[in-house]
């Protein structure tokens, strides 16, 4: 009777054990906090020019100056995209790798400004880190094993220039990777609509106005 008792308390205490353990590995969990400047070799297009660049072939994609969570990464470190990019297709604007530094999945793509010879994009989406991010620097995979980094929110732009020698034509392309993600500068479509929508109200208040003139005189 005592030997059952006793196998039901270690039972008990290992099931509460594993609990309290689990609780407290899902409280440390941390979201990353960095940013790293990103550039390339250079970039070419199948379009005519920026305004129409059709697929754009980013060449040695690499991280530049990096801090915070970044700051691990040594500097011209080459990353992985999920192939050429393509601004209709946002999928392509992932980071696959390499796997000690993360991945990035996009999940909002703005064209911010399209000229003939200037592109910025803008993307947000959660980067899921390796283990050579995180914690300031110390990366997830602490010796303790007592801080990991989770996925976190994210936000990649690329901005990509087109210029001209007397001999050439080239492109140039650099932008901002960090988490968490940053604003895109420009007005959110909520705040355009209600914009407009103030706009039109103005107008008609104008108008009505102007009648109540009209009939006066």
């Amino acid at each position: 009777m005592k030997a059952h008792v006793i196998k039901t308390l270690i039972l008990t205490g290992l099931a509460l054990g594993s609990c309290v353990f689990a609780a407290n590995s899902q409280a440390e969990l941390v979201n990353l906090n960095g940013t790293s400047s990103i550039g390339a070799t250079g970039a070419t297009i199948t379009g005519v020019d920026l305004s129409a660049p059709g697929v754009i072939t980013v060449v040695n994609p690499k991280y530049g100056l990096n801090n915070g969570d970044f700051s691990p990464i040594p500097q011209d470190t080459l990353f992985t995209l999920a192939g050429p990019l393509d601004i209709t297709n946002m999928s392509s604007f992932n980071i696959t790798g390499p796997a000690n530094i993360g991945t990035y999945v996009a999940s909002q793509l703005i064209i911010i400004t399209q000229r003939t010879n200037f592109l910025d994009v803008y993307t947000r989406g959660i980067i899921t880190p390796g283990i050579l991010l995180g914690t300031q620097g110390g990366g997830c995979a602490t010796p303790t094993g007592i801080n990991f980094c989770t996925a976190s929110d994210a936000a990649l732009r690329w901005s990509f220039t087109r210029s001209f020698t007397e001999t050439q034509e080239s492109i140039s392309a650099s932008g901002t990777f960090a988490s968490p993600g940053f604003s895109a500068g420009i007005p959110e479509p909520a705040s355009l609509a209600l914009f407009g929508i103030g706009l039109f109200a103005m107008a008609v208040n104008r108008r009505r106005l102007s009648s109540k003139a009209a009939a006066a005189k």
